[in-house]
């Protein structure tokens, strides 16, 4: 029988939609650890939540209480030197992606980073040639595991549907509801690296990497709120990249949180 993996995950996040402020929320996800981690681990036998890590200590009794996870700890660092763990999840604010994915690949475990990987595009290229040094498996977020979209490029390569000149996608909603960094300057935030991240990973991986690319953003709604608080947008919430491929094909994206309701990327 094959032995589990076990992972600690980093930035548990707000777990269900809380009574006293869903009322007058115009928007509200779970976290990524609650929406999708922990159920997907919960549920696949080669995997086991060992340990959860984040610096409010009642959403890590939440977490050992649903899923009842073994250790908990608010320091990142002593997750990595005492919990068991094979691997670790990083689901904290974009800010903390690089720190964190360093100090986890130099503790020799595996990693998942959601996106972005990182705010630059240096960090990004240390942490992989680092996990490389160390020989470990790093996978960050967006990744596309869709057999349809492998077949797309595929058609695409091979000329079957004729050249290919231009592509368009579109993702928006009405911005998170349950955290405040997500609209301020510094923590990494705005709708480029939220959701924009997703059509630009489809696009590049469709066509390959852009040989220029052109884009606007801007704060189109100045006031947000946060748990039924309001509070100042300090990051953009619209945007429009151009990608040029080359030989006169482009990629047109448009990213926003200004759209009432849900738009997955198409």
């Amino acid at each position: 029988m094959q032995e589990r993996i076990k992972f600690g995950l980093v930035g548990v996040g707000v777990s269900k939609k809380e009574s006293d402020w869903i009322a007058s929320m115009h928007y509200f996800v779970p976290s990524i650890a609650w929406a999708r981690y922990f159920p997907q681990i919960a549920k696949d036998p080669r995997a086991e939540l060992v340990a959860v890590c984040d610096v409010i200590k009642e959403r890590l009794e939440e977490a050992k209480k649903a899923y009842g996870v073994k250790q908990v700890f608010t320091d990142y660092k002593e997750m990595l030197e005492k919990a068991d763990i094979d691997a670790v999840i990083i689901t904290t604010p974009n800010k903390y992606h690089f720190p964190m994915a360093m100090e986890a690949i130099k503790a020799g475990k595996h990693l998942i980073v959601e996106k972005p990987i990182a705010l630059t595009c240096d960090e990004a290229k240390k942490m992989v040639d680092e996990a490389k040094k160390k020989g470990v498996k790093f996978m960050p977020a967006p990744w596309v595991f869709d057999p349809c979209f492998y077949k797309i490029r595929e058609m695409i390569e091979k000329g079957s549907i004729g050249k290919v000149c231009l592509l368009k996608s579109k993702i928006g909603h009405m911005g998170p509801g349950h955290s405040e960094w997500s609209y301020k300057a510094g923590a990494g935030a705005g709708v480029i690296f939220d959701l924009g991240i997703y059509p630009v990973t489809k696009l590049t991986g469709l066509m390959g990497p852009a040989k220029r690319v052109l884009a606007l953003k801007g704060t189109a709604i100045e006031k947000r709120l946060v748990m039924d608080k309001e509070i100042p947008s300090e990051v953009e919430d619209n945007s429009v990249i151009n990608l040029d491929f080359g030989n006169g094909t482009f990629g047109v994206i448009t990213a926003n949180y200004c759209t009432q309701t849900s738009m997955g990327h198409h």
